[in-house]
């Protein structure tokens, strides 16, 4: 329809020429800033997705810079390392060379010379070892300055000497004057009687279910015992007292015993035997097989001897003696104030009371002290390991084995004996050390307000510690945390004669292990970061070609469509002109005929 009004055709073509001139600012736009998504427009979902993996991209490069930072700090700490590695080394050919007996008083003062000026020079590359201004090792060197005599406990003192052996007192077994005991049976699961001696060593014999017991009455008169067995539970209780019960060989026994005076010998089997209540003396004789003795009742004197026996004592005020041929004990100690006393053979200690008492000679694989005011005397010519975890406990060994003593609590006072004695101090104050006669004692103190003596304190300084950002997160996987740690001791060397020269290879070789161990973990470290960088490039490369697909621009593709576009938008351009124009010339040609019509007419 031809209109004067509305130009429809014209309104057509000037959309076309908007769409096209839009679509070639946008290829321009593109083409300029080699980017498909420029505003959010163009792509929101890809513009998020882009920006975060620029956000992780412009990260990494920063963990990236963390990691050589690293890497350079760890080699600075190498470098200096290296360098103290190699004054040990010196000193140590030297304290080599000066111990022979070859060198005159000048030749001995030059090598004394020579180390005292390596030592130092040691110091001073503790001091000036830094990374940006933090000193990697100038708390590395300990300081063995404290000393203090320590004093024993009254009670240890009086056993400063070599333990003597505990008499034994044989297991009697007699199988004279037997007779047979009669029993009454309850229930068919359960049995009980008495048993009457009319004199002194009278014997007896207990059967019950198939087992053999011989009873002996060791009191000086006349007397009476009672006695009950459960077929369910296989256990035989007691009652009495000045009795003496053995048991038949090849079976094993569960017996509970009540009353005083009382002696027990075990078969060659196992052997369970619990003291329910009672004083006074209690013997119990055990021989091969796993036996386990426990005793609940107070006050009660308890001798045992066998093969492979756990001792549990719940009670208090007891006191315990294993014999010398007792192979293995493991003793477990609940009550109060109960003397344990141990002579030779092999045994463990685990004691949760206060106020306990040990005198201990043999080879202890452990002793456990968890509690308060307990007193350890041993006579140990083994390495043994002690851990005591209380307050004011007292420990003295008077013999020439080794020990390694772990110590948490306060006012403890621990004095080792004639060897190599090593403390650990987790935690605690007011602890008294003393090395004791041995050589080269040394303690690794965490406490406060330690005395000691006889001891080189080889306390491992506060490490230097550094936290590195290995990752793009805030959680503990993305920190490592880089520490620099060794022990340099406080060394005086001292090349006067040949022994004191050789006492300086020792110390040496401590050191140059402690160098060499933190070597390796700044190589390891060092290792792992460089893991790090190249696992981080990896990452980069793929999070970089995954943003270039979503973000950039396809060259190629945006030349064609200006291109396109431009065509578009001239053409256009042109037609809506041309469209003006005829529609103009058509209207005015219609104008024009109707005038020329209508001068005809008239």
């Amino acid at each position: 329809m031809l209109s004067i009004d509305t130009l429809t055709s014209n309104i057509i073509m000037q959309r076309a020429l908007n769409q096209s001139t839009k679509k070639l600012s946008l290829s321009m736009q593109r083409l300029s800033s080699g980017l498909k998504i420029n505003t959010c427009e163009d792509d929101a979902a890809g513009l998020s997705l882009s920006e975060k993996l620029s956000s992780n991209i412009s990260s990494l490069g920063k963990v990236q810079q963390n990691t050589k930072d690293g890497i350079a700090l760890l080699q600075t700490a190498e470098g200096g390392l290296k360098n103290i590695l190699d004054i040990l080394q010196r000193i140590k050919y030297l304290s080599v060379q000066a111990s022979s007996n070859l060198w005159g008083e000048g030749s001995r003062n030059a090598m004394q010379q020579e180390a005292e000026l390596l030592v130092d020079q040691i110091e001073q590359i503790t001091k000036s070892t830094n990374f940006n201004g933090v000193n990697l090792f100038e708390k590395s060197v300990s300081k063995n300055t404290q000393t203090a005599t320590i004093q024993s406990s009254p009670y240890i003192s009086n056993y400063n000497k070599k333990i003597t052996n505990i008499k034994h007192v044989p297991e009697t077994k007699q199988t004279n004057n037997l007779s047979s005991i009669q029993t009454t049976s309850s229930t068919n699961s359960s049995r009980s009687g008495t048993i009457i001696f009319s004199s002194k060593d009278e014997t007896k014999t207990l059967t019950l279910d198939g087992k053999h017991y011989t009873v002996i009455n060791d009191s000086e008169s006349s007397s009476t015992i009672s006695y009950s067995y459960s077929a369910d539970t296989k256990l035989l209780t007691v009652e009495g007292s000045n009795i003496t019960i053995t048991s038949a060989d090849n079976q094993d026994n569960n017996i509970a015993i009540k009353g005083s005076q009382i002696k027990i010998n075990g078969s060659n089997l196992a052997d369970n035997i619990t003291i329910l209540s009672g004083s006074n003396h209690i013997s119990v004789y055990t021989y091969s097989g796993h036996n386990e003795i426990t005793v609940n009742a107070d006050n009660c004197s308890v001798f045992t001897t066998g093969v492979n026996n756990k001792v549990t004592i719940n009670g208090s005020g007891n006191r315990l003696e294993t014999y010398p041929d007792t192979k293995k004990t493991d003793i477990i100690i609940f009550g109060n104030s109960n003397l344990i006393m141990n002579n030779k053979g092999d045994y463990s200690i685990s004691s949760y009371g206060d106020s306990n008492i040990f005198i201990l000679d043999g080879n202890s694989d452990k002793i456990e002290i968890i509690g308060s005011y307990n007193n350890i005397i041993t006579a140990y010519n083994t390495t043994n390991k002690v851990t005591i975890n209380g307050n004011q406990n007292s420990y003295n060994n008077v013999g020439s084995g080794a020990t390694n003593f772990e110590i948490t609590g306060d006012n403890n006072t621990i004095n080792g004996g004639k060897g190599k004695d090593r403390f650990l101090i987790n935690s605690g104050t007011n602890n008294r050390i003393d090395g004791g006669s041995g050589d080269r004692n040394t303690m690794i103190n965490r406490g406060e307000n330690t005395t000691y003596n006889n001891v080189v304190d080889i306390t491992p300084p506060e490490p230097f510690v550094c936290d590195l950002q290995i990752g793009t997160k805030s959680d503990e996987n993305s920190v490592i945390s880089i520490e620099i740690s060794f022990s340099l001791l406080d060394f005086e060397p001292d090349f006067s004669t040949a022994n004191s020269s050789r006492n300086n290879i020792d110390t040496i070789d401590e050191m140059i292990n402690n160098v060499i161990t933190q070597l390796a973990n700044i190589g390891g470290n060092i290792n792992r970061l460089e893991s790090v960088q190249k696992s981080h490039l990896i990452r980069i490369e793929n999070l970089s070609s995954a943003q270039s697909t979503i973000q950039d621009a396809d060259i190629a593709e945006e030349t064609s469509n200006l291109v396109k576009n431009q065509i578009l938008q001239q053409s256009a351009t042109t037609l809506m002109m041309q469209s003006r124009m005829m529609s103009a010339d058509l209207v005015l040609s219609l104008i024009t005929g109707i005038q020329n019509s209508n001068n005809i007419y008239a």
